[in-house]
């Protein structure tokens, strides 16, 4: 309410000085007729309180009331809803219907990149995944985490993050979920356990990945860097890939002993 006060925007909920959330749709089709549209501008949080996603007819009705809102010269911003469980490809999914989306000018996906627990701060990426115009189409940023925080100092703390910043944040993500199974590999290497298909194999009897799963993290970190790969391999008999623990450089040693 603070920040509301202070950008001059004004707060609506439902029961306050007799507004119901389920008129807001009468609402838009009154300024509609009256032509008081252009210029305004609606933020909802969330959608779903608005009408009902899983609904097609009354979303369908929902987009035709706000269509004509927007050709008046409104704006509609709303927020939605992702499923809690990402879709085959691993990105967040729109909850509901896909008209919503289907029917917006434009829309964006957030999703969570990166946490930095030492740094106190959360790192964010708002994918396109629909525009009618000259939009960007992916845009990251940071914010602290601190416990404590006020919503001024919260607002305050976001931060645009450049592709540089973002490929380190991702990358430094992925070994964080890889953990598992490179320490498992590593292992089972150690362990005289290989080669790629064995190595596959004892992924998924050990910790319980899967076979794919196992794959990707072995060829991921396959190679002769140290700074970047975790193992590396020699071509064998039959074709047979065999890999052993890359070890990070040691220091030589210089003549008076100690190392250089």
């Amino acid at each position: 309410t603070k920040i509301a006060e202070e950008m001059g925007f004004h707060i609506l909920c439902d029961g306050y000085h007799g507004f119901k959330v389920s008129d807001f749709i009468d609402h838009i089709e009154e300024l509609c007729e009256k032509n008081q549209a252009r210029g305004v501008v609606f933020v909802l949080d969330t959608l779903k309180k608005f009408t009902d996603l899983m609904d097609k007819r009354k979303v369908s009705r929902w987009n035709e009331v706000m269509r004509r809102f927007v050709a008046k010269g409104g704006t509609l911003i709303a927020l939605a809803h992702v499923n809690k469980n990402p879709g085959a490809d691993g990105r967040s999914v729109y909850a509901g219907t896909s008209d919503s989306l289907d029917d917006a000018d434009c829309g964006y996906v957030l999703d969570v990149v990166g946490t930095d627990d030492e740094a106190k701060t959360k790192v964010v990426e708002f994918e396109n995944r629909k525009r009618r115009g000259n939009v960007v189409n992916r845009v990251s940023y940071s914010f602290s985490i601190e416990d404590g925080l006020s919503y001024q100092e919260l607002l305050a703390s976001v931060t645009p993050v450049d592709e540089m910043e973002l490929l380190a944040v991702k990358q430094s993500e992925e070994i964080k979920s890889d953990a598992e199974i490179i320490e498992a590999v590593i292992a089972c290497i150690r362990d005289g356990i290989n080669t790629k298909m064995r190595l596959r194999d004892a992924g998924r009897d050990r910790i319980g990945c899967s076979r794919r799963s196992a794959i990707r993290v072995i060829e991921k970190y396959a190679g002769s860097d140290p700074t970047v790969h975790r193992w590396t391999y020699a071509v064998g008999g039959r074709g047979a890939q065999v890999f052993s623990v890359l070890e990070p450089d040691t220091p030589p040693e210089d003549p008076a002993g100690g190392q250089i």
